[in-house]
């Protein structure tokens, strides 16, 4: 029970603390502009506060990870690149990563679609979101949202979390559990739903690559793929959505069974973290 405390404990202050600087950032710019710009109060302040959501990301980012290799140093006397197994990976093995992050792109459309159908005023919720979060556009979100955010979600939950949990319980429940966690981490409905499968995929391949470089390497191509979509494709298109539409039969018929099924055909043999 104490372990399970332990565990507990480790995963509620990993979660708090990326949270914190990332709000601490929109709370201090948000306060400096009110007192520093009369000019702010004219404006809609959602979308002033959207335009500033990359540069929260990677402030909190590159923050949160010196603090989360404080912790590990402190608590678990390991460097946090080995504590959260960055261990190298084959080239083809890194390639059929790149190619599944790509792939569950569709997957993430098809579900976002199902929601519409079903959940339809969590669909114009996570529209509203997704339209914030990449309302600044150019090189900057994209950096933000699919290099930065990926890192350090990849290193909070595959990474410090997996191995917390990991530590009290079969891996069956911790894929679970920080799967759930990486959907509740959202806060919405639509997204949680499909980061959650997102998160199952990415924690399968944490297990069979021994290496957090696997789910970060399909999260980033998730990400990557999804701003440079948003930033720079019409999705008004008609021969756009066409070339999605063949996309999305090619990724889930051959392309993510395919890389998958040699992801696991070649897997490592998974070290489990020790008290």
């Amino acid at each position: 029970m104490k372990k399970i405390f332990s565990a507990g404990m480790f995963v509620l202050i990993y979660l708090a603390v990326y949270y914190v600087f990332q709000y601490t950032y929109i709370i201090v710019a948000t306060t400096y502009y009110y007192v520093s710009d009369t000019k702010l109060q004219n404006l809609e302040v959602m979308d002033w506060l959207n335009n500033k959501l990359p540069s929260a990301i990677v402030f909190a980012a590159a923050i949160s990870f010196l603090v989360y290799a404080w912790i590990v140093k402190a608590s678990k006397k390991k460097d946090i690149f080995d504590y959260c197994k960055f261990n190298p990976i084959s080239l083809p093995k890194t390639t059929a990563l790149i190619f599944a992050g790509f792939s569950l792109v569709s997957l993430n459309a098809l579900v976002v679609v199902g929601i519409s159908m079903l959940l339809p005023e969590a669909y114009e919720a996570h529209v509203e979101n997704m339209m914030g979060l990449t309302s600044s556009g150019g090189l900057w979100m994209i950096f933000s949202v699919g290099l930065a955010a990926p890192f350090i979600e990849e290193v909070m939950f595959r990474g410090l979390i997996t191995n917390e949990l990991d530590k009290v319980m079969s891996y069956k429940w911790v894929l679970f559990i920080q799967a759930l966690l990486f959907g509740l981490y959202h806060m919405n409905v639509a997204q949680g739903i499909y980061t959650f499968i997102l998160a199952i995929f990415m924690g399968l391949t944490l297990h069979w690559t021994n290496s957090i470089w696997a789910p970060m390497i399909i999260h980033i191509a998730n990400n990557l793929s999804s701003a440079l979509m948003s930033e720079y494709i019409d999705a008004s298109s008609d021969i756009v959505n066409i070339g999605f539409g063949i996309w999305i039969g090619l990724s889930l018929l051959f392309i993510l069974p395919f890389t998958l099924k040699y992801l696991y055909k070649t897997r490592s043999e998974w070290t489990s973290e020790e008290y």
